[in-house]
């Protein structure tokens, strides 16, 4: 493992007295972690971002229970002496120490999660399949894949222009842990397949806008820490290049 991202400043409100150690633990590319690498950069802790080989050496590594966590698998969240897996379970958790909570309220809570998934499963999953899958079957074209997936994806992320409204974020005012899915899901899924995928989401567009021009991810998003692969696919090159002309 290495550590890429240091030296955050500490200014979240929510974290108080001595800086707790944090460490989060992910392959080295975007993938399920960057929504969660972005929620402690958004946040200004100071943290520690491990990422793993994307290789046969995380095979040695996941079997120790200090790297792999309790269920072997990856992201891992080390806040201090808690340790826990589990992309969703970790944005609650990070939600809640770093103030993402929307008003604090037991509904919040369920309506963030609920977006977190939508990002994550309804979005971001079938991105990376494309960059698994995209012109593997040899009955199809490539170029048939990416129209059917944009066409799937495009049906994911209509109903977040109509949720969304003319609020600066999803549940108002005030970011929550669901907000940094959507955003990070929406910008893989237009690098991937396009902006045309957010043809007639006008608020939405302003609201990825807006994400972006947060302090600390803009710093992020402009500096050279931000992971160059998608996924672990070893046909991600070759499938995004091969679509580009499609964009």
């Amino acid at each position: 493992d290495r550590a890429l991202l240091t030296g955050y400043s500490m200014s979240s409100p929510v974290v108080s007295g001595d800086p707790p150690k944090i460490i989060l633990r992910y392959f080295d590319c975007q993938g399920r972690g960057e929504p969660l690498r972005k929620m402690l950069i958004d946040s200004g802790v100071n943290f520690k971002d491990e990422r793993a080989p994307i290789s046969k050496e995380w095979v040695s590594i996941r079997d120790d229970p200090s790297k792999g966590g309790p269920l072997k698998t990856l992201p891992v969240l080390h806040w201090d002496s808690f340790l826990t897996n589990g992309t969703e379970a970790i944005a609650l958790y990070l939600a809640h120490k770093l103030g993402y909570t929307a008003d604090g309220s037991l509904e919040s809570v369920a309506l963030s999660a609920a977006l977190c998934a939508c990002g994550h499963e309804d979005i971001i999953r079938p991105a990376f399949e494309f960059l698994y899958l995209g012109g593997a079957n040899p009955e199809k074209s490539i170029e048939e894949d990416f129209v059917a997936y944009s066409a799937k994806l495009r049906r994911r992320i209509l109903p977040l222009e109509s949720y969304l409204g003319k609020q600066p974020f999803f549940l108002g005012d005030k970011v929550c842990a669901g907000d940094f899915f959507i955003y990070t899901a929406c910008d893989y899924a237009i690098e991937i397949f396009g902006v045309k995928l957010l043809e007639e989401c006008d608020q939405l567009k302003k609201f990825l806008q807006r994400m972006g021009e947060r302090p600390q991810l803009q710093e992020y998003l402009k500096s050279d820490q931000k992971p160059s692969r998608f996924c672990g696919s070893d046909r991600e090159a070759e499938v995004l290049q091969k679509t580009r002309h499609l964009l």
